[in-house]
């Protein structure tokens, strides 16, 4: 319920996909965010010798030993049905949104469910329009949904190396105002549609990478090194 110990708290959700980025895990852990494990997620956690915060989801594929353990510790546990009407990892940044969270890191939100994969990226929008920024991890990459403030167009500066490969792709048929600076093949002001591939597949050509979107929520990806 809204008030709880994540109340206005950086929150750091771990999901049951392929986890990576652990030492940011960890990094945000020991500054103090609120931990939440979905699932599998709690698997991932205690691997890593931390303690959650908030067990959620059906945990319909956690092991049987780390349920248990975190129940031993005291660890609140919210259990969901299996039969419902949306995947543990959106109740899990529903949760956050209703505590005023000021931001979520989720991990192992991506792996080989392609179909979990898709829904996730598909539901950064809402979150962000909702002012609940939400940053994503995956093997390799690193993303984030930019949603226009109203008329104005929204920037951001992408905390991506130099050379690494930044791709711009378009969450609804079609944004408008897109601009991308110190990369290899700038934009200014130009239209991305959804069902083509102009965005993908740039290069950070410094460490001053900006991104703009006027209309439209538009996915930004990057990776974590240098393209290939």
């Amino acid at each position: 319920m809204p008030g709880g110990a994540g109340a206005g708290r950086v929150w750091a959700i771990v999901a049951g996909g392929a986890l990576s980025h652990e030492d940011a895990l960890r990094a945000l852990a020991a500054g103090g965010a609120f931990l939440c494990g979905v699932d599998a997620g709690l698997d991932h956690a205690l691997r890593l010798g931390l303690t959650p915060d908030l067990a959620l989801g059906d945990f319909d594929s956690v092991s049987p030993g780390a349920l248990a353990r975190i129940r031993e510790w005291g660890v609140p546990v919210e259990r969901h049905p299996t039969a419902k009407d949306a995947t543990d990892g959106e109740l899990a940044l529903q949760r956050a949104l209703a505590e005023r969270a000021r931001a979520v890191h989720l991990f192992a939100a991506a792996g080989d469910r392609l179909d979990q994969t898709l829904a996730t990226a598909l539901l950064l929008p809402r979150f962000e329009r909702s002012g609940l920024p939400v940053f994503g991890y995956a093997p390799g990459w690193r993303f984030r949904a930019l949603v226009p403030a109203g008329r104005a167009a929204t920037a951001w500066r992408v905390p991506a190396r130099q050379g690494a490969t930044i791709s711009l792709i378009p969450l609804d048929r079609r944004c408008r105002g897109v601009s991308i600076h110190g990369a290899a093949y700038p934009l200014e002001d130009a239209v991305l549609y959804r069902e083509r591939t102009l965005g993908t597949s740039n290069e950070a050509r410094s460490d001053e990478v900006e991104v703009a979107v006027r209309e439209g929520a538009l996915l930004v990806l990057w990776s974590d090194g240098p393209s290939g």
